[in-house]
């Protein structure tokens, strides 16, 4: 029988398990862990993390509702902003591209505010994304641009680019039948959407 870890030791590893992919692993032991562990929004992220992975995505999206008021009531933005670039994944893998859209405006507002500039370049892609089944192409063309540029800035230490905006225009809608991609890939191939940073 598999022991349940003190509540300091639970965020480490599930941040682990996640890390090297053992999804299933992750959510199971946060399903084993009792109180206040388990319901801390950094543990409730990595679970929600996990349930995405594993295709739960009911699951997920409870349980990064509840990490994002978590992170909220403690005022920690960068959780926050974390939480809500998931809730902005699962809400397009949904399908509700609106919803998927607000979050991720969320987030990059938060990005901002924090000068994180690799996450202003993975939501600039997961809002490009979003803008393929929305928007004229072009739109989404420039957030994938800007997304560029921005890990470009992040990598090299450079000064976050401005948005870049182009003159090209395209009547192409998303063909009735397509599934949308999964969001966001940062340039190691990792989906940018399920990474934590703690």
């Amino acid at each position: 029988m598999a022991t349940t870890p003190p509540a300091d030791d639970l965020p480490r590893q599930l941040r682990e398990l996640v890390a090297s992919g053992r999804f299933r692993e992750a959510l199971e032991l946060h399903q084993r862990a009792e109180g206040t562990a388990a319901g801390r929004p950094e543990a409730q992220l990595l679970a929600a993390t996990a349930a995405t992975r594993v295709g739960n995505l009911g699951a997920a999206e409870s349980l990064a509702a509840e990490a994002h008021e978590g992170f909220r009531g403690r005022a920690d933005h960068d959780g926050r902003m974390r939480a809500l670039n998931l809730l902005g994944a699962i809400a397009f893998e949904h399908g509700h591209l609106s919803k998927a859209e607000q979050h991720f405006h969320q987030v990059m507002l938060l990005a901002r505010e924090l000068d994180d500039q690799l996450m202003v370049a993975r939501v600039a892609n997961n809002l490009g994304s979003v803008a393929i089944y929305q928007q004229p192409h072009h739109v989404a063309l420039s957030l994938y641009r800007s997304a560029l540029l921005a890990s470009s800035g992040w990598v090299t230490g450079a000064a976050p680019p401005r948005p870049i905006t182009t003159s090209a225009s395209s009547s192409g809608k998303c063909r009735s039948g397509t599934t949308p991609p999964m969001p966001a890939a940062k340039l190691s191939g990792t989906p940018d959407w399920w990474v934590s940073r703690r």
